[in-house]
């Protein structure tokens, strides 16, 4: 397949009736890269193209040989997150791993103000990135601005917990605003149900190992994971477990979840 595709050609079909087709485009980092399109169909549009997502090979990097695909986020709030066997059996590629996987929780209310309220709440022992932190200066926990005194956090701010890597963090948002202002994503609240608030729990994790270091300890394997994306009580499991990595309370030598720990007390 990497040798077919790294032919001359632009456009490449596959399928019994192409339904699925790639389109090159250009890379810094990838020697091939594509735009994978499908065809659709919807009551309002009729037939039409859609993008299901990327396709890349032939990183200038030598430990990334595998073909990677990510999906487009609108995809994923779509029927396309289902047909993915489809998609990789048309383009003849096999599962091997997730290298990378971004998570959220949305709710109707503004949860990143009470996530706040937990994180400031001393009566807890507060565990960022595995040590507890010292009240004075928080380190990995941003709020506009890093070196946080625990309880002195300015106003209005979004809260980032990170490790020294960058490979796995969390932030809160007002995702409404960031929709209405910046992405324009409204198919995500139309599959939410929440027009008038939404805030976003986010949990993006960059690093295939990492990420592995969760599903052992949950004692499920990425195929699993992969063939699990509908199931969302699987994704919470992962989501949680992956932010008590970033940051958790404990109280009385217990660990807790800071999320649960917030809303549990609506």
């Amino acid at each position: 397949m990497k040798e077919y595709l790294s032919s001359d050609n632009d456009i490449f079909y596959f399928g019994k009736n192409k339904e699925v087709w790639l389109v090159r485009s250009d890379s810094r980092y990838y020697k091939n890269e594509f735009v994978i399109w499908c065809k659709d169909w919807n009551e309002s549009k009729g037939h039409y193209n859609r993008i299901v997502g990327y396709m890349r090979f032939g990183s200038f990097n030598k430990n990334r040989q595998n073909v990677y695909i990510s999906y487009d986020n609108e995809a994923l709030y779509s029927w396309l997150v289902s047909a993915r066997y489809y998609i990789e059996e048309a383009l003849n590629l096999e599962f091997l791993q997730i290298s990378k996987l971004d998570i959220a929780l949305d709710f109707n209310f503004n949860v990143e103000k009470h996530l706040i309220r937990q994180y400031k709440d001393d009566s807890y022992d507060l565990i960022v990135n595995g040590r507890l932190a010292d009240n004075k200066a928080v380190f990995g926990v941003g709020f506009l601005s890093w070196w946080n005194p625990r309880h002195r956090i300015f106003a209005n701010p979004q809260m980032l917990v990170k490790n020294e890597k960058s490979t796995l963090s969390m932030k809160t948002y007002n995702k409404k605003k960031e929709i209405e202002q910046e992405s324009n994503k409204y198919y995500i609240q139309e599959k939410a149900g929440f027009n008038s608030t939404m805030y976003r729990v986010e949990i993006t994790c960059k690093n295939h190992k990492l990420l592995k270091k969760t599903l052992d300890s949950l004692r499920i394997s990425d195929e699993y994971l992969y063939s699990h994306l509908n199931d969302e009580h699987v994704l919470i499991t992962v989501f949680m477990h992956l932010m008590d990595r970033i940051i958790h309370l404990r109280k009385n030598r217990k660990p807790l979840n800071i999320l649960n720990e917030a809303i549990k007390k609506l």
